[in-house]
């Protein structure tokens, strides 16, 4: 048998027509198949329905390519087959045009990110001011980085029971603290916040101007107690981190309205963070409450205890989001509390209070005179029952360096 040439295989197969334009015009139900094409029913293929006038085609995807395409672009992948209802346009429309201004093409969805990595919108793979102040993020737990900004900080506290347990709030009801036992208050902080030194050591200083609302004394405001911290960073590793901590609360507000607890308190403790990744960091801390100048009998020790992540979560050449997750607790160690209504005293032994806060702090890649501008929100709600806060919501704005 005689080898078949290039030529005799084209002549089997001569291909399209070569009048391009007029098939373009012509019926599809009148267009010829030309010798060796497999046509749909060969195939097995239903044949394409009619498109109306007017409405627009999406390309078809190859089962691999619809499922890349559906989870990249982040909306529903509609197969051929399903017809696409006003439902399923309504979808895509929100899916496809609103929830891309959230983030840019080609990313992951956000809640698949909190454990792959940021959302990078840089390019490149570039690093931005997310990755720099993701370590600062945490807004109940001291982290352990000294840094030099300055702000504005706004406590709104509800829900707070027994304020003069150990004296960590109030001086004891009837002695130096407010005249009647007191039930449960609100207070407001608004706190002027600064912090100078340099990589290794910072001293921070918080003047607090504080409101109260309690529900049996009177309301009051003015100067709360101003503390100053020393802050050290101990060991600077690749992953971990350590620093001290020493704050010390000067006896400045007014202890019979309820803005100090009429003594001056130490509180020594141990900060200290991890990289779990570029991007994801783990916080904890452990202080140390020592009053000074109290109530003998009334006021006692508290260890104050917490442990939280923060992590990019977006990351421009504009501004970074970085999302925190933190849980704090106060264990009154030993000491007493009034009990009203009736002004009966018990002992407290170990009392725990624990709060979970979820906060979202957002920082500016353009610097002002100022510092870098930070902002960012959290809200703590209590887990445990009475002696600490119902619920804290704190605001914050600063600049840092």
């Amino acid at each position: 048998m005689a080898a078949r040439t290039v030529a005799d295989k084209a002549a089997d197969n001569p291909g399209p027509p070569a009048d391009s334009q007029a098939l373009g015009n012509a019926d599809s139900s009148s267009i010829p198949t030309w010798a060796g094409a497999a046509t749909d029913a060969d195939l097995g293929v239903e044949p394409l329905e009619p498109i109306p006038d007017g409405e627009l085609i999406e390309p078809a995807l190859d089962p691999l390519a619809a499922e890349e395409a559906a989870r990249d672009t982040w909306y529903e992948y509609v197969p051929a087959s399903r017809p696409a209802t006003s439902r399923v346009k309504a979808r895509r429309l929100f899916n496809g045009r609103l929830r891309r201004l959230l983030r840019p093409p080609g990313q992951p969805p956000l809640w698949r990110r909190w454990f792959s990595g940021p959302l990078n919108a840089r390019g490149g793979g570039d690093q931005g001011i997310g990755f720099e102040r993701v370590v600062f993020a945490p807004f109940m737990i001291d982290t352990t980085q000294p840094l030099k900004f300055t702000g504005l900080r706004l406590d709104m506290a509800g829900g707070v029971e027994s304020p003069d347990l150990a004296e960590y709030f109030w001086s004891k009801a009837g002695g130096k603290g407010p005249p009647e036992p007191e039930t449960r208050y609100n207070y407001q902080d608004i706190k002027y916040v600064f912090s100078v030194g340099g990589p290794r050591n910072a001293i921070i200083t918080e003047l607090p101007i504080r409101f109260v609302d309690p529900t049996v004394n009177d309301n009051h405001s003015g100067l709360g107690d101003v503390t100053i911290t020393l802050k050290t960073l101990l060991l600077d590793g690749e992953r971990i981190q350590l620093s001290s901590h020493f704050k010390t609360y000067i006896l400045s507000g007014s202890a019979g309205a309820g803005l100090g607890t009429g003594h001056m308190s130490l509180e020594p403790g141990l900060l200290a963070r991890y990289r779990l990744h570029d991007s994801l960091y783990a916080h904890g801390q452990m202080k140390f409450w020592i009053p000074l100048g109290a109530d003998e009998v009334h006021a006692g020790q508290a260890l104050e205890w917490g442990f939280g992540i923060s992590q990019v979560m977006y990351d421009s050449d504009l501004y970074a989001l970085m999302p925190t997750l933190e849980f704090v607790g106060l264990s009154a160690l030993n000491g007493q509390r009034t009990v009203a209504p009736g002004g009966g005293i018990e002992d407290v032994d170990g009392d725990t209070f624990v709060m979970i806060a979820p906060g979202i702090r957002a920082v500016l890649d353009e610097p002002c005179d100022f510092g870098l501008p930070e902002l960012g929100l959290s809200t703590g709600i209590s887990v445990t029952d009475g002696g600490w806060y119902s619920s804290l919501i704190r605001f914050e704005l600063r600049w840092s360096r």
